[in-house]
């Protein structure tokens, strides 16, 4: 057997095991990886990355909604350069005279690390809609989808005095460190469950809502999130809001293992998804140890309490242990399994390649919303393709929010009860609850109906 029959059957191999490992990262994965005389190309649900060995140079392509090179990054030595994977959802290049490594992702994002001084420039190709910098990281979106780029360790970079392109970054590299570069968006959008709304079940004074109440709940979404007051927590917070302080336990106990069964049998028994508060930001570390313990609880949680998924209150400022965190919970949950992630602003920047494992994000927590804010910061179009929705503790819901979301591709969810925190009201009054059933969920309910089966 010659040893280009043998390349590619290694090649089927590990197509199919990404293929498989597409049913737990969010219908992500590595499409193809292939190693040439000149090239190497991985190509992931969302981005392609093409290596050219003789001038070290790398495209970035992005690959939904349409085909196009949005940057490239130079400054490498790549004519040895050798392939590794795909496994477990990603790709290797390494250099094996300096000891670099890349590595591409099944969510379209490259990680170059830097184990030595070293220098990379990266350039854009397209003018951003938006440019969001904090800590000399990017995020650059158009309407189409952009590059996103996280340096870290120790690092200088000159950022353009105007965006248009072409336009260039440099990065110096004195120490150890990483780029990562984030190509968006990572995936399609998913239009069918775009429909399904999402309920807040947000009330210390009944963390566990009645039969009755999920029977009329039920008529404005199908998938009920509860928070923590269904754990065990302290009397008196550390901070005095609320109750009690079950937002920072880390046992995940329930008050009421008894009631807490009934709302979840309920529940299934109405076609209704149940997630459980359980928030890395708030109960776990951002350590490896902190991680594999708190993926572990999700884990059992979700086996024991019969929950199809998980609600964050924020993940963490650490974007790489963001990164991870979020793509071992999708592992534990699967495709079917809801992860909803609250992140206003932890992390302190977007991240597509982060909020792609996610099926809903939630922002907007103290911001006076407006259309500049829903498009970028509220939306995941053709940014992270998850599905965006808000919070009401500073703008409540009214005709005027519903064309913004509405016209952002993003989504207003039910929030239920009486939940208030730290004095504000976040759950919705009767006529606001009116405004949704008469002006917002008809509108919805059209758009479904107007829109192709094909999307």
């Amino acid at each position: 057997m010659n040893l280009r029959i043998i390349s590619l059957l290694l090649l089927c191999f590990g197509l199919a095991s990404a293929a498989s490992a597409a049913d737990y990262y969010g219908g992500m994965r590595i499409d193809l990886a292939t190693a040439e005389k000149d090239s190497i190309r991985v190509q992931a649900t969302g981005a392609e990355f093409v290596f050219d060995l003789p001038t070290g140079r790398i495209d970035l392509i992005q690959r939904i909604p349409q085909r196009r090179l949005v940057g490239t990054i130079a400054g490498f030595e790549l004519k040895d350069s050798k392939l590794d994977g795909p496994n477990d959802g990603e790709c290797r290049v390494t250099i094996p005279k300096t000891g670099m490594v890349f590595t591409i992702s099944a969510a379209s994002a490259l990680t170059i690390r830097f184990d030595h001084p070293g220098d990379c420039i990266v350039r854009g190709v397209y003018q951003p809609a938006q440019v969001e910098v904090n800590s000399n990281q990017f995020f650059l979106p158009d309407e189409t989808g952009g590059i996103a780029l996280y340096p870290l360790g120790s690092f200088t970079c000159q950022a353009p005095v105007e965006w248009k392109a072409p336009w260039s970054i440099p990065f110096h590299f004195s120490g150890a460190g990483e780029l990562w570069v984030s190509v968006f968006p990572p995936r399609p959008f998913d239009w069918a469950q775009s429909y399904e709304g999402i309920l807040h079940s947000f009330s210390w004074k009944h963390p566990y809502p009645s039969d009755d109440q999920l029977e009329e709940w039920r008529k404005y979404g199908s998938t009920l999130a509860l928070h923590s007051w269904i754990w065990q927590g302290t009397n008196g917070s550390a901070i005095g809001f609320e109750k009690d302080d079950s937002w920072a336990r880390r046992d995940f106990i329930p008050k009421n293992e008894q009631e807490l069964a009934r709302v979840i049998r309920t529940a299934h028994r109405l076609n209704m998804k149940v997630i459980a508060y359980m928030s890395p930001f708030y109960q776990s570390d951002p350590t490896p140890a902190g991680i594999e313990e708190f993926v572990r609880q999700i884990d059992r949680a979700c086996k024991v309490f019969g929950f199809d998924g998980a609600f964050f209150d924020g993940v963490y400022y650490d974007i790489p242990a963001s990164y991870e965190v979020m793509r071992r919970v999708r592992k534990v949950i699967g495709n079917k399994g809801i992860l909803y992630i609250h992140v206003t602003a932890v992390p302190a920047i977007r991240c597509p390649f982060v909020e792609c494992y996610a099926d809903y994000t939630l922002r907007g927590e103290t911001v006076t919303l407006n259309r500049n804010y829903i498009r970028w910061g509220v939306s995941g179009w053709n940014i992270s393709n998850t599905i965006g929705t808000t919070c009401y503790d500073a703008t409540r819901p009214s005709k005027a929010l519903i064309d913004l979301m509405l016209g952002a591709h993003a989504r207003l969810p039910i929030w239920v009860d009486d939940g208030m925190w730290d004095g504000r009201p976040y759950s919705l009054s009767a006529p606001e609850m009116e405004l949704m059933k008469n002006e917002y969920l008809p509108r919805l309910e059209q758009e479904k109906n107007s829109r192709p089966r094909s999307q």
